[in-house]
C-alpha cells in the first residue's frame, strides 16, 4: 500500500507530480543491486554475437513491475533507456567497470588511451551491440513498456568505477550512424536515439 501510494504521488498526473519522462537503465547502474549485470552475459572469455543469452531475466525482478505500477498509477510518460556498460565481452577491458570501449569496427577508430591501451577491432562487436539495443527495445514493448529513445551511452567519456563504457566522439558517431540508427530502422522498432 505504501508503494502504491508513492507511486502515484510521483507518477500521477492528477492527484501526484505526474512525472512525463522516466528513464530506464539497460543493465546495471550505478543504483543497482549487486552483482553487476548486463542483458547478454556470458562467461569470462566468451562471446555471444548471436545474443542467445540476452535476457531481461534480471529487470523482470525489479525494474519492470515497478514500472508496470508507475502505469497502474496512473502514469502517462515517455521512456528513454540508456546502458551504463556494454556487456563485457564487447568490450576492451572486458569489466563492467573502469571505461572500456566497445571494440570498434575498424582500426581508423581505435583509441589506445580511451580503450584501456587495446587496438583491437572487429565490426561485430558494434553490429551485436545495436542488436542487443532493438531487442532491448523489442522486449520491453512486449512486456508493455513502449521505449520511446535510446541514448547509446550514459556519461560517455567518463570511465567510473561502477558500470561504464568510454566513447570517444568518432566512436559514438559511428555507432550511431553506420551501425544503431540502421539497425532499428531496419527491425522497424520505432525507437529514436
Amino acid at each position: 500500500a505504501q508503494q502504491q501510494s508513492v507511486t502515484a504521488s510521483i507518477f500521477n498526473p492528477t492527484t501526484g507530480s505526474g512525472f512525463s519522462l522516466t528513464r530506464l537503465p539497460m543493465g546495471t547502474n550505478d543504483f543497482a543491486f549487486l552483482p553487476d549485470y548486463t542483458l547478454d552475459d556470458v562467461a569470462a572469455g566468451s562471446t555471444d554475437f548471436s545474443l542467445s543469452s540476452f535476457s531481461l531475466a534480471r529487470d523482470q525482478q525489479r525494474l519492470i513491475p515497478f514500472v508496470k505500477a508507475a502505469q497502474a498509477a496512473g502514469g502517462q510518460f515517455r521512456t528513454f533507456a540508456s546502458p551504463w556498460t556494454a556487456p563485457p565481452w564487447m568490450k576492451t577491458n572486458h569489466d563492467y567497470f573502469n571505461g572500456g570501449c566497445v571494440i570498434p569496427p575498424t582500426a581508423a577508430l581505435t583509441d589506445p588511451t580511451n580503450c584501456n591501451g587495446s587496438t583491437a577491432s572487429d565490426s561485430r562487436y558494434y553490429t551485436a551491440y545495436a542488436a542487443y539495443f532493438s531487442r532491448y527495445v523489442s522486449e520491453m514493448a512486449a512486456q508493455g513498456i513502449p521505449i520511446d529513445w535510446v541514448v547509446p551511452q550514459n556519461e560517455p567519456g567518463y570511465p567510473a568505477k561502477f558500470g561504464s563504457t568510454t566513447w570517444n566522439s568518432a566512436q559514438m558517431a559511428s555507432f550511431i550512424k553506420d551501425y544503431l540508427g540502421p539497425r532499428l530502422a531496419a527491425d522497424g522498432v520505432g525507437a529514436k536515439i
